[in-house]
C-alpha cells in the first residue's frame, strides 16, 4: 500500500506481489518483465479482435493465459483506453456471470 497526501492507496501497476505472499510468489512477480506484460496485452487485444468476450472466453481464445491472468491485464488496458466494458454480463464455464469486454470503438453493447 502506498500513501499520497495522507491517503492510502494500492498501486496495482507497481506491486507485483503482496507483503503477505510467500517468497516464491514475490520472486515470480518481480520476474514479470515489462516485455511479458506487453505480450499479454497484445495477446488479449488480438483475442478481442474476434469479438467481445469475458475473461474465460478470452483465456480460451488465447490458450496460453489463465482467466486470472487475463483479468489482471484488463484493468490496465481499460485505464489506457484500449478496451471497455460492453455493459453486458456473460456466463463463464462455471456458470458465473462475468464482465464482457471489447476493444474501444468495437460494436455490440
Amino acid at each position: 500500500m502506498s500513501t499520497f497526501q495522507g491517503q492510502h492507496y494500492i498501486d496495482f501497476d507497481a506491486a507485483p506481489a503482496r507483503r503477505t505472499d510467500p517468497p516464491t510468489s514475490v520472486a515470480a512477480g518481480q520476474a514479470m518483465t515489462a516485455a511479458a506484460v506487453d505480450e499479454h496485452e497484445r495477446l488479449i487485444l488480438a483475442a478481442l479482435a474476434a469479438g467481445p468476450a469475458g475473461k474465460t472466453e478470452l483465456a480460451a481464445r488465447i490458450g496460453s493465459m489463465s482467466d486470472q491472468q487475463v483479468i489482471r491485464r484488463m484493468k490496465r488496458l481499460e485505464r489506457l483506453g484500449k478496451v471497455e466494458r460492453t455493459g453486458l454480463e456473460v456466463m463463464s464455464a462455471a456458470r458465473r456471470g462475468e464482465t464482457e469486454w471489447r476493444v474501444v470503438g468495437g460494436g455490440r453493447g
